[in-house]
């Protein structure tokens, strides 16, 4: 508080830690993996049961990112 009226940016609370559960895209080296996994799983060598085991996710959650238009890319 600032002569009474409520300063926002003496507040830490908009810097608190996320809460929830974190996003499987922002897992180190993940965008790689979906990358080359994407690809075989175009190209019909691996089910999407094998690409979600290997990329040590669930099979909605993959179902989810395909549905998505998901396209990995950025720098990690």
């Amino acid at each position: 508080m600032e002569n009474g009226n409520f300063n926002a940016n003496a507040c830490d609370c908009r810097q608190a830690a996320k809460i929830g559960r974190p996003r499987v895209t922002d897992r180190k080296g993940f965008n790689r993996c979906f990358g080359a996994i994407l690809e075989r799983l175009n190209g019909g060598s691996i089910s999407r049961r094998q690409a979600a085991r290997e990329l040590e996710i669930g099979c909605a959650t993959l179902k989810r990112l395909l549905d998505s238009g998901y396209m990995a890319g950025g720098s990690e």
